[in-house]
């Protein structure tokens, strides 16, 4: 019963971020040419592949990190569970 309020809770609160990100044709030009630069410099030093591998890999592993964390936040606020 408390988990199941936690996990509702959870993604009420994951689709409320979720729909909080703009549009790709809102964004201003800034944000994006930035980011574009970001990308043409790291491929240009390290390889397109290389860049790709390390940036995808950093993705995962933060990923997995922050689902870790919400798991064990959830289940150390059951009562009970040590």
């Amino acid at each position: 019963m408390i988990m199941g309020l936690l996990i509702v809770a959870m993604f009420t609160l994951v689709i409320s971020v979720v729909n909080m990100i703009p549009d790709l044709s809102t964004v201003s030009s800034s944000v994006g040419t930035t980011f574009y630069h970001f990308l043409q410099i790291g491929c240009y030093f390290f390889g397109a592949s290389n860049f790709y591998l390390v940036i995808t890999c950093v993705l995962a592993w933060a990923s997995i990190d922050l689902t870790w964390a919400i798991i064990e936040w959830s289940y150390k606020k059951a009562p009970g569970v040590d």
